[in-house]
């Protein structure tokens, strides 16, 4: 999922639709609207007005695709700490770099995503 993708995964979880969103993180919509039309990567200023408007999104999930939308209470900051936790940078190290609790906790998340996702789909249906 695309950095664009994501942005619109956001504001359709927020009940948004794109015009609202825009308004809310203070941005202009037609620029907003081509920058994910022709999918080309947001600005700064961008991320971090949707960053500062929506503290409850994750800093590492809108800007590179990793981990849950949502800070939850349990957040530590380990998986920020540890690019190991990435999967793509997971499956680049070997096995002994990689300890059983990381992919245990790569896995963990992936439920959660998993879990997330489909309550927004059920919602939709």
């Amino acid at each position: 999922m695309s950095v664009n993708q994501r942005i619109v995964f956001l504001y359709e979880s927020l009940n948004l639709d794109q015009k609202e969103f825009c308004k809310q993180i203070g941005l202009n919509y037609k620029t907003v609207n081509a920058m994910i039309k022709k999918d080309t990567a947001p600005k700064h200023d961008v991320l971090l007005a949707i960053l500062e408007k929506f503290p409850i999104v994750s800093t590492e999930w809108l800007v590179i695709g990793y981990g849950d939308v949502w800070k939850s209470e349990k957040s530590d900051n380990k998986t920020l700490n540890n690019p190991i936790m990435d999967t793509r940078q997971i499956r680049k190290q070997p096995l002994e770099n990689v300890s059983r609790e990381q992919y245990e906790q790569r896995i963990a998340d992936l439920k959660e995503e998993i879990s997330f996702l489909r309550k927004q789909l059920d919602k939709k249906l």
